[in-house]
């Protein structure tokens, strides 16, 4: 069973006392002859019950705030018609509308509760221009301490919502300020793994690569006779495979660090033609998978952005697409919607894990499978990939079957021609 809210509670049992009040002189008439006009009194209540309920419906059902900060406002001109009808300046009731500036303390907004208690001092010291006896000093005397009371009260009322909300802000600044100390502690741990991970193979690589050239290209003198071909490639093979993944990770410490003053050199650029070189540069990895690449429906669409990071964005997208879709059959789609441009890449390849996919976009995360077809990638390209589509003003989106297959879509605005 779903449970009330405070604030619904709150409001039913406001309501619940107006209706009391509202009924009790009727039923028990001679305990309230203190009362000047029923009439009055009767009109008030029924306004204060009619609107508080409007605002409440309003509040819970429509989720419209509109009228809420007008209640207490209200409220204050039912108490001040209470008042004069019942006594004026000698009501036994005048103290209690502090009632109305403590229940603003709920709120927890000092401006509010300031203006609440300033509208309700005012409307208190008004009571004395409705007295027959307006030039009875002491009736002044006794009204002006009356009023200095409420209003002092009040005062205090204001600093403590006032100080009450500097430290709950104080506390919640410390909260962030730690959450975002163990994010940083947590990044850099992941940062050090990853690191540790993805360059020891490749460095591995070069470091087996040249001391087979040293101990096995000399002469008995130790002088070099010759240098295998395939070793000095082997070597430079895994340095640029260091160097790509190291231009990785700087490139996402960039994004992340610098995203709000990161500066895009756009430029008109065709998308067609953007994927057109990608596909070329990853010719290598097309045939080397063996995939079936199928340009299903593919438009001319023309938006303005930074070439070389979008470059590198839909690469990281193209490059994971074929490398875990080995002999399979990558469908791309480029068209036009509602002024978008809509990239959409479909694979048959390994897919996704469906507890996996909400850490999909997350720096450093790899899927179990995708680590067993290739364990020496740095999972950071997708994360990359999100963060440069995000500052185009663009979309991405994954789905994912495990075993079936994954799909990317990736929207950015079109240019618009006048």
């Amino acid at each position: 069973m779903k449970k009330i809210s405070s604030f619904a509670v709150v409001q039913i049992v406001t309501l619940i006392c107006a209706v009391v009040f509202l009924l009790a002189p009727f039923i028990f008439g001679s305990y309230f002859t203190w009362i000047s006009s029923i009439k009055i009194y009767t009109v008030t209540i029924v306004v204060l019950i009619i609107y508080q309920l409007f605002v409440t419906i309003m509040s819970m059902v429509f989720n419209k705030n509109v009228f809420w900060n007008t209640a207490g406002f209200v409220w204050c001109l039912g108490y001040f018609t209470f008042v004069l009808i019942t006594g004026g300046v000698n009501s036994s009731f005048i103290f209690l509308s502090l009632f109305i500036p403590v229940i603003s303390i709920f709120e927890l907004e000092s401006r509010t509760t300031r203006n609440i208690s300033i509208f309700m001092t005012s409307l208190l010291f008004l009571v004395i221009f409705f007295e027959p006896n307006l030039h009875d000093v002491s009736l002044w005397t006794k009204h002006l301490l009356n009023v200095f009371g409420v209003g002092m009260i009040s005062f205090l009322v204001y600093k403590f919502v006032k100080g009450t909300i500097r430290e709950k802000n104080e506390k919640e600044e410390i909260k962030r300020k730690f959450l975002e100390m163990n994010e940083i502690d947590h990044t850099k741990q992941v940062f050090l793994s990853a690191m540790s991970h993805q360059l020891r193979t490749p460095l591995n690589g070069v470091r087996w690569a040249f001391e087979a050239i040293l101990k096995g290209n000399k002469n008995d003198k130790g002088e070099f006779i010759s240098v295998d071909p395939v070793l000095i490639s082997e070597g430079h093979i895994r340095t640029l495979e260091s160097i790509e993944i190291i231009t990785k990770i700087l490139k996402t410490a960039e994004l992340e660090i610098d995203r709000k003053n990161i500066d895009l050199k756009k430029e008109k650029l065709n998308l067609k033609k953007l994927l057109d070189f990608i596909f070329t540069n990853l010719d290598y990895l097309i045939r080397g998978k063996a995939i079936d690449l199928v340009k299903e429906k593919y438009e001319d669409l023309e938006v303005e952005g930074d070439i070389k990071m979008l470059d590198l964005a839909i690469t990281n997208v193209m490059d994971n697409t074929f490398r875990y879709s080995p002999k399979g059959r990558v469908a791309v789609n480029l068209f036009e919607a509602k002024d978008q441009a809509i990239l959409t890449i479909e694979d048959n390849g390994i897919g996704i894990d469906p507890a996996e996919m909400e850490f999909i976009f997350q720096k450093f995360y790899r899927g179990k499978n995708a680590m067993t077809v290739d364990p020496d990638e740095s999972g950071i390209g997708l994360y990359t990939t999100k963060k440069i589509i995000e500052l185009h003003n663009g979309k991405i989106a994954l789905s994912s079957v495990l075993d079936h297959g994954t799909k990317i879509s990736i929207a950015l605005p079109l240019i618009k021609h006048s």
